[in-house]
């Protein structure tokens, strides 16, 4: 069933992201000027995480983003930890909860909270002083949301509410 619904998706982006092309704007089109983004609200949808989760973008928004290829912003190694949610998944189609779903805290931790930060720079919006978006800001984005490592809240963690790497994306931006 999650293929039939993931086929869906896949052709109403699809059709989106046509459509946008098709429109044009300025020395392009539409599409050249903007980001369409597309993902699942889970990557890991035992553990209800973003870890690891693929996301599939179409335009350069006028030109700040790479386009034409796949990027992994993680390490890339081959034994890149997958998640564990497969193991809640019993022959039978029945879901059993066991505490190995999810990905472990030390894995996948390439936050989206610096996808966001991207996105948010490359559309404009500014900044305080503490890197975080704000009415009237001047500075670039770099910070957004409460935390950007998993092992900071995983199993009720006991850090308090920090980002511990801030920014984007360098390698997700036209040129680099």
């Amino acid at each position: 069933m999650i293929m039939t619904i993931d086929r869906y998706y896949a052709a109403k982006f699809a059709h989106l992201v046509q459509q946008l092309d098709e429109f044009a704007e300025g020395d392009g089109s539409v599409l050249d000027n903007t980001a369409a983004v597309w993902f699942q609200q889970y990557s890991d949808g035992a553990a209800m995480n973003l870890n690891n989760m693929p996301i599939v973008q179409a335009g350069s928004c006028g030109g700040y983003f790479k386009t034409g290829c796949a990027v992994n912003v993680d390490d890339g190694a081959p034994d890149l930890h997958r998640g564990n949610s497969s193991v809640a998944c019993e022959v039978n189609g029945t879901i059993s909860q066991t505490k190995d779903t999810g990905t472990p805290a030390e894995f996948g931790n390439a936050p989206i909270n610096k996808y966001y930060c991207n996105l948010m720079n490359a559309i404009g919006v500014k900044a305080g002083a503490d890197g975080f978006p704000a009415v009237g800001g001047t500075e670039v984005v770099t910070h957004f949301g409460m935390y950007d490592d998993t092992r900071d809240f995983a199993s009720g963690g006991e850090n308090p509410p920090r980002i511990n790497s801030p920014g984007e994306f360098a390698e997700l931006r036209a040129g680099s």
